[in-house]
């Protein structure tokens, strides 16, 4: 009877553990699924989508332009404690406005002193405020008002560009491709001694033999207390924090268009595969990412650059919008003016694509003075909007963007 009991007990006890393993696999699967960002299934299904699926409102503010604040074409914005830092060329000065527009300093410190950079690899702001300026062989922080603060060497033989801060004391550098060909990432102190190291995959070392920079765009990024950074061929993206602890968070499918090393040397003739075109931007709610698709492309938008007069290329790109909440990945289609953007159903404006993200939960993006002018010439003349295109010269500083994202719901 005893035997029967605990034969009847055992049989139990592995029935419940078989399906308490069936559960948790099928957990991790959905939980993969869900934090999978699916381009391939988004080649062809490309769709308008406007800008209130994503936010809650939208402002627009006209740059300051004088003599002293004149914008050639800005290739980073960032905003952060109210204040909007403009990056130039590499040799521009950083360009500081308010949140109205107002001009308010440039922080030129070129030089080769101690206190001096080369030249603007890379911008930061850091939580506190401190702006952050990569150079060739170093980090080189400034109060907001450009008094030096410190300088954070590179390590001189790992070949590292671009950077993420998360703290006083955790920097994250990624390698400058084609140079540094065992570590794509390395995590250093401020006193540059190397806290950890991420080696290239097997994979990514053979593709970079064949392609140096097939593999572009992997500059790591701070999101809330993290940085996150891309892991093999684009294959998923890690987090890691001040402790050293990593975490899965988020991968990618590209379906039969990934980049392998069996196909890179096809990627500048067939071009019938995927590519990473920018860096990936990161919301509460939203990544938000761009891709070369080649002559797998659909639709060929247009692009504008920030100088005085909008320049249009036709390029064979996909932009793309992951909803964390969802688990769903969207393409945009361009708009009917065949810009690549959200469509600003809130004051019927130009098409907006954020090149940076703010702290605050904000999507940061440009237009020049004069595609501002055309997308609002004709309106209500009685609008906000329409009556500061008015006042515009076409050959004024870029108009900067500023959309509220919506947050992920409890």
């Amino acid at each position: 009877m005893n035997t029967m009991m605990n034969s009847k007990t055992l049989f139990i006890f592995f029935a419940a553990i078989s399906i308490l393993i069936a559960c948790s696999q099928k957990n991790t699967l959905i939980d993969k699924q869900k934090k999978t960002i699916d381009v391939y299934g988004c080649i062809g299904n490309e769709r308008p989508i406007s800008l209130s699926e994503i936010a809650e409102e939208i402002e627009y503010i006209p740059l300051e332009t004088s003599v002293n604040s004149v914008i050639s074409n800005p290739a980073d914005i960032i905003l952060s404690n109210d204040l909007i830092y403009i990056k130039g060329r590499l040799t521009d000065p950083i360009m500081v406005f308010d949140k109205s527009g107002k001009f308010i300093r440039s922080i030129d410190r070129k030089g080769r002193s101690s206190e001096e950079y080369e030249s603007i690899v890379s911008l930061d702001i850091d939580n506190n405020g401190i702006i952050c300026i990569e150079s060739t062989q170093k980090i080189t922080e400034y109060k907001s008002d450009g008094t030096f603060i410190r300088n954070i060497f590179k390590n001189k033989d790992a070949g590292y560009r671009g950077f993420a801060k998360l703290n006083d004391n955790f920097y994250m550098f990624s390698s400058a491709l084609g140079i540094n060909m065992i570590n794509s990432y390395s995590a250093t102190d401020s006193e540059s001694n190397v806290l950890w190291n991420h080696p290239f995959t097997p994979d990514e070392t053979d593709i970079l033999k064949t392609h140096p920079r097939a593999e572009m765009f992997k500059r790591p990024y701070r999101f809330k207390d993290k940085i996150m950074i891309a892991g093999g061929v684009w294959d998923y993206i890690l987090s890691v924090n001040d402790k050293l602890e990593i975490d899965t968070a988020y991968f990618f499918n590209y379906g039969r268009f990934k980049l392998t090393k069996d196909n890179v040397k096809d990627l500048a003739s067939t071009r019938n595969i995927i590519t990473r075109q920018s860096d990936i931007l990161e919301s509460n709610r939203y990544l938000f990412l761009k891709y070369n698709i080649g002559n797998i492309a659909k639709n060929n938008g247009t692009t504008n650059s920030a100088e005085g007069v909008a320049k249009h290329q036709n390029l064979p790109l996909m932009h793309l919008y992951f909803d964390k909440q969802t688990g769903i990945t969207s393409s945009l289609e361009p708009d009917p003016s065949k810009q690549w953007g959200f469509i600003d159903d809130f004051h019927n404006g130009p098409a907006i694509w954020p090149v940076s993200i703010s702290d605050s939960n904000h999507m940061i993006a440009f237009v020049p003075a004069l595609t501002f002018k055309e997308a609002f010439s004709g309106k209500d003349t009685n609008s906000k909007y329409a009556q500061m295109a008015n006042s515009l010269s076409d050959n004024d500083n870029p108009v900067v963007i500023i959309v509220k994202l919506k947050n992920l719901s409890l």
